[in-house]
């Protein structure tokens, strides 16, 4: 096996003429012919034929010659084996055939040599995934190429509901994305998960391939059960061209998903600001909630984004707009020690006294929070120090259980 594994051919006749067991296995259940497949040792491999040498011995892993040697773009060593009657789309104990090998790691001599001797264009592996789908993910145009001029099947999906065009999106591989495209791919093939091509290269920021599936017709509005959409991601991403693009394509800016979601959300939590201007312009409503009743400039509160506050509030939205708990924007500021948002909604009057549906109070919230600039601006601005809330607790106490000394000394001054 080591005379095998160096090319030693000389060596190995020698030694098949002295009645070595050609069959013999190492540890790793490797027969000499495996190895000298493995290392692309053609003489060897030819001599051990002639021999009589097993070529469709596989080890308990179902790795046998040919696939060895496909799968390190032996392109000789797989033409011998084929002349020698290999078993062309024999499975290895992932499920792959020797092409599933060839075309996951781009040989294309070796692929185009399988796909001429008959191989399965098309023959999954145990989880779906085709020759054409290995492929795609690692961006092997050439080959991505030749599957499809042998008709390999492009919309096929996997057993998790991907095609070859979303695992090309998916891996950011553009100009598999064009080839498929050009091909005639489904650019709106929906995944269980709810992913699409377009809505991926958004969440992934990109531009390139999201801007080629637009330009290609690919649809910038979702199916209702879609847990992505393209104009969510893009915002979210702070993309302002590709929002730009998708709502100039028609993208609904007031479509709302996953738990209520809204695009503007998406872009006000992240701080995008020159996207939300873009997106009010557009008609997005601004005081729009999700599922939990919160609003845009809850977000922007709870993320501290004063500048889109600041454009928010410019637009009208309703600054005591209270999300399911009864929290207003200003609590989750106060809560979060957001200063410059604090400001901000004082400044546009905020209800510094609100209470949530339980009793909790804003300056109470600003004693657990533990922020002195908080709960000074909260003073300042007229809150009741005295106010008691859930469980009858007042601010001071509040400060005190949490070990805010200098709150609770602001308290009591």
């Amino acid at each position: 096996m080591q005379a095998a594994a160096n090319g030693h051919d000389k060596v190995v006749e020698v030694l098949l003429d002295a009645g070595v067991d050609i069959t013999k296995t190492s540890s790793t259940d490797f027969t000499a012919l495996m190895y000298a497949s493995i290392k692309d040792n053609l003489d060897v491999v030819r001599l051990l034929l002639e021999r009589g040498a097993e070529v469709n011995e596989a080890t308990h892993l179902r790795s046998m010659p040919l696939i060895l040697a496909a799968e390190r773009g032996f392109t000789e060593i797989v033409r011998l084996l084929l002349e020698n009657e290999a078993e062309i789309n024999y499975t290895s104990s992932r499920g792959a055939t020797a092409l599933g090998y060839a075309a996951e790691r781009g040989h294309i001599e070796v692929v185009c040599l399988l796909l001429e001797r008959g191989a399965g264009v098309d023959t999954a592996d145990n989880g779906g995934t085709t020759p054409l789908m290995s492929s795609v993910s690692s961006g092997h145009v050439e080959t991505v190429r030749r599957l499809l001029e042998k008709g390999a099947s492009i919309d096929q999906a996997d057993n998790d509901g991907y095609t070859a065009l979303n695992y090309a999106a998916l891996n950011e591989h553009i100009e598999c994305v064009r080839l498929l495209v050009e091909n005639g791919a489904d650019m709106n093939h929906l995944t269980p998960d709810g992913s699409m091509p377009l809505a991926a290269s958004c969440s992934l920021a990109n531009v390139d391939i999201a801007r080629l599936l637009i330009e290609s017709g690919a649809a910038v509005e979702v199916l209702e059960e879609t847990r992505v959409s393209p104009l969510v991601a893009a915002a979210g991403n702070g993309l302002l061209d590709l929002v730009r693009l998708l709502l100039e394509k028609g993208a609904d800016v007031s479509r709302t998903f996953c738990g209520g979601l809204t695009v503007l959300s998406a872009a006000v939590q992240e701080g995008h600001t020159e996207i939300v201007e873009l997106l009010i312009e557009h008609g997005a409503a601004i005081d729009a909630t999700l599922d939990d009743g919160s609003t845009a400039v809850m977000m922007a509160a709870l993320f501290g984004q004063p500048e889109a506050i600041h454009i928010l509030l410019n637009h009208g939205a309703n600054v005591d707009l209270a999300d399911a708990s009864g929290k207003t924007p200003l609590m989750l500021a106060v809560q979060c020690r957001h200063v410059e948002v604090v400001k901000l909604l004082l400044s546009a009057g905020a209800a510094v006294d609100a209470k949530t549906y339980d009793g909790e109070t804003v300056l109470r919230l600003a004693g657990y929070a533990g922020n002195v600039e908080c709960a000074r601006l909260l003073l300042d601005s007229g809150a009741d120090v005295n106010l008691t809330g859930k469980n009858n607790c007042s601010a001071l106490q509040s400060a005190i259980f949490n070990g805010h000394i200098e709150v609770a000394r602001l308290f009591t001054s």
